[in-house]
């Protein structure tokens, strides 16, 4: 059955479709446009914010509730929850939707993306002996006198590139009180396509006073989901309410200080 409309029939129908694909324009575009970022937190009193471009360390308003972020703690996923920052106790506070706050366990990671995140559990292991060969020869390389043999050294296995092949992640800490000398380094090394890459590196020789910062492996990403990671370190020293928050990632030639301290 056709159906004959007015010429006013005609206008108004007109009026109707571009209102429809002005409509559907503005959802298509807004939506393929979206602003995208990743927003980290991290223990005690670090966020930082990367637009895909620029990676941004925020310092106002951390008191400010930031909602509906994914956090974990030391026992690993602890659910979407807000943070809020807590000046007195330098350290975020995980709130739930009533702002009744949620118990956790140790240290958090906590982040917001409209990127194609990926966030990494990695199971730490002890090292092997080729692993504590390795430890040496890069002091050695770096002519620091001090050998890994009381170190407190983890690695973990994960595709640092994207070429679906495992590499390696070392965190080595020697301390000065486990060794007559007063010797202490702390270490993170990257071993991807057998080639070292060292993220960091500080030594002290014949030193007791504790101001080498121990290193501790916070988390690893894939923040956009091109497959090279994003590697999240803390480092505090003994005695130092000051703890550094760092964020390396690797890149196709080697690795890239993002966020330093």
């Amino acid at each position: 059955m056709i159906i004959l409309l007015s010429k006013k029939g005609y206008t108004i129908l007109f009026i109707l479709v571009l209102v429809f694909a002005f409509t559907a324009a503005v959802f298509y575009f807004g939506f393929k446009y979206e602003k995208k970022y990743f927003t980290l937190i991290v223990d005690p009193n670090l966020k930082v914010k990367y637009d895909g471009k620029n990676w941004i360390i925020i310092t106002d308003n951390l008191a400010k509730l930031e909602p509906d972020v994914e956090v974990y703690d030391y026992n690993g996923y602890l659910g979407k929850y807000g943070v809020s920052y807590l000046k007195n106790n330098n350290r975020w506070i995980v709130y739930d939707k009533d702002m009744k706050e949620v118990d956790n366990e140790g240290d958090i990671v906590a982040f917001k993306s409209k990127l194609n995140t990926k966030y990494y559990e990695v199971a730490r292991e002890e090292i092997s002996l080729s692993d504590r060969e390795t430890i040496d020869k890069i002091l050695k390389n770096n002519k620091i006198d001090i050998t890994s043999e009381n170190a407190y050294s983890s690695k973990y296995r994960i595709d640092l590139n994207g070429d679906r092949k495992e590499d390696t992640l070392i965190i080595s800490n020697l301390f000065s009180s486990d060794n007559e000398n007063g010797d202490a380094y702390t270490l993170a090394l990257a071993i991807i396509k057998n080639k070292e890459y060292v993220i960091k590196l500080i030594a002290q020789e014949n030193d007791n006073s504790f101001m080498v910062p121990a290193l501790k492996l916070d988390a690893i990403f894939d923040v956009d989901g091109d497959g090279y990671k994003e590697i999240v370190l803390t480092s505090s020293s003994y005695g130092d309410s000051n703890v550094c928050v760092s964020v390396t990632g690797i890149v196709k030639n080697g690795i890239k200080a993002l966020v330093q301290c």
